[in-house]
This record gives C-alpha cells, sequence and structure tokens, in this order.
C-alpha cells in the first residue's frame, strides 16, 4: 500500500513538473513502541520512491516538529527548550540594562513563541515532557519578574496574565477546534470534528455544540487532536461553545491557576 501511494505521488510530480530529490527523502514509521520494535528487528525492505530506496530514520523534524516513532515528543521538546533557554541566556546578558517591561516585551516576542509553536499537536504530551516545557516558561517568566528561583512562580502568571503552559495548549485546541467548526476548513479536520448533534439517531440532552467522540482501537488513536480535541471542547463550561467565547475562556483559565 505504501509503495502505491509513493507510485502515485511520483506520477502527480511528474505531472505537475516538480522534482523528487530521494536522496534527501526520509521516511518513518508511526506507532507504539512494540510496533515499531517490531519494524525494526524485521527482514522489511525500504519504501522505495522512483525506484530510489527512501532511508527510514527514528525521527526527523517536519516544519519545525521533530517526530519521534512514538510520537513521545520527548525531542521536540529537548529542541524547543534548547532554543528558548538559548533566547533567553541571550536575554540575560543585557537583562541588567532593561527595565522590566522591557524584559517582558522581549520575552513574549523571542521566547514563548517557542512554547506556543504548534501547540495543539501537543494535547497528548506525557507529564514529564509537559514538565519539562513548564519549568523552562516559568525560568522566561522568572527573567522580568526577578523572582528567586525557590520561590513560587504562580502569582507572577496571574499578576501579568500569563497562561501557564497547559492551559496555552488548551487554548490554542479550543480557539483551532471553534475556528474549523465556524469555517469549516480544512477538510480534513471537519471530517473528524463533527457535532453529536449530527450523527445522534436520536434526540438527547446532550448540548447541540458537543463534538461527537469517536473510539480508537490503537492508544496513539486515542491521543489523536480528533478525539481529545473533541473530549476537551465538550468539557467546557456551557456557554465557551458559542462565539465570541475568546475572552471568556482566557479569563476562565487564568481564574483556574489563581485557584478563585
Amino acid at each position: 500500500m505504501v509503495s502505491e501511494d509513493l507510485r502515485r505521488f511520483a506520477a502527480w510530480s511528474r505531472t505537475s513538473h516538480l522534482a523528487i530529490n530521494s536522496g534527501k527523502t526520509r521516511a518513518i514509521w508511526l506507532g507504539s513502541r512494540y510496533f515499531t520494535n517490531k519494524l525494526a528487528n524485521a527482514d522489511i525492505s525500504p519504501p522505495r520512491i522512483e525506484d530510489e530506496p527512501i532511508q527510514v530514520v527514528d525521527r526527523l523534524r517536519l516544519l519545525g516538529v521533530t517526530l519521534d516513532c512514538a510520537l513521545t515528543w520527548r525531542w521536540h521538546v529537548a529542541a524547543a527548550t534548547g532554543r528558548a533557554f538559548a533566547a533567553l541566556s541571550r536575554l540575560r546578558g543585557c537583562g541588567d540594562f532593561l527595565a522590566p517591561d522591557i524584559r517582558k516585551m522581549l520575552v513574549k516576542a523571542l521566547v514563548f513563541p517557542h512554547f506556543d509553536y504548534c501547540s495543539a499537536l501537543f494535547l497528548d504530551m506525557s507529564e514529564e515532557q509537559m514538565d519539562r516545557m513548564s519549568r523552562c516558561m516559568n525560568a522566561a517568566v522568572r527573567f522580568f519578574t526577578g523572582r528567586k528561583r525557590w520561590e513560587h512562580i504562580t502569582p507572577d502568571y496571574i499578576n501579568n496574565n500569563i497562561l501557564k503552559y497547559r492551559s496555552r495548549i488548551k487554548y490554542t485546541c479550543v480557539s483551532l477546534i471553534a475556528a474549523v467548526l465556524r469555517s469549516a476548513e480544512p477538510e480534513y479536520l471537519t471530517r473528524s470534528l463533527v457535532l453529536h448533534s449530527a450523527v445522534a439517531e436520536r434526540q438527547t440532552r446532550t448540548d447541540d455544540l458537543c463534538l461527537s467522540v469517536s473510539g480508537a482501537a490503537t492508544t496513539c488513536g486515542q491521543m489523536s487532536f480528533a478525539i481529545g480535541g473533541a473530549r476537551l471542547w465538550n468539557s467546557l463550561r456551557e456557554g465557551f461553545q458559542r462565539p465570541g467565547f475568546g475572552a471568556d475562556l482566557r479569563k476562565y483559565l487564568l481564574d483556574l491557576q489563581s485557584g478563585s
């Protein structure tokens, strides 16, 4: 099946007058550790495109996101925190000459984008990797607030109206789902995010804007955006699924951080 898809892709490329550089093309098997280890130990010929073998790798970088075979995000977290700490280190070199509000502005412009890039992908991120990203973000907040490492950082998030890393992922995912439901684009996400009222065979008490949560036979499938995102959407408090919810959702997440 993979070979047939690659043949169709090669034919489409020739028709579109595009050249495929097979030497730079990489392939990766995605699945559970058991599945990928079984493939690695099996005698399987590599996929080929235009009669050239494609190198199979354990991880690769695609549009700035590092993917590994089991989608643990471990390598992406290592790269993202490394870039964030590098940017923070450069800012610390001149931090003594900058006012706190200027430091805050620079952190938001140069450091926070490393946390927010493609954050909707990481809804299924493990607690271990989530904590690594959160600690890195805490260091960035301490840079412009002056809070010591042994002091509690949550008050600084609250005072500066900054969402913590977990809350930023939720906010991004909910905003993305709302945009997809409103515009019906892109099509591949529209097919995955279906309102419960559109598939229910009979009238239920479920809110009209709740999403249908489908099942998945694999662990990777259970962690997909179509399932995890739908569950997150359905868990929202009544009113947050209506148009213009963005400011209210952000305030709600900030209130959760403060415990109010």
